[in-house]
C-alpha cells in the first residue's frame, strides 16, 4: 500500500511537469493563431 501511494507521487510529480510544459505551448499556439489574426484582420481593414 505504501509503495503504491510512493509510486502515484512519482507519476504525479511527472505529469505536473509535463502539464506545465504543455501549458506553455498552448500559450505560444494562442499567441500565434491570435497574431496571425490580428493580420489578417489588419489587411482586411485596411483593404
Amino acid at each position: 500500500m505504501q509503495k503504491m501511494r510512493k509510486q502515484k507521487g512519482k507519476l504525479d510529480r511527472g505529469y505536473g511537469h509535463y502539464a506545465t510544459r504543455q501549458m506553455f505551448a498552448n500559450a505560444i499556439l494562442f499567441l500565434v493563431i491570435y497574431g496571425v489574426m490580428m493580420i489578417i484582420a489588419f489587411a482586411l481593414a485596411t483593404t
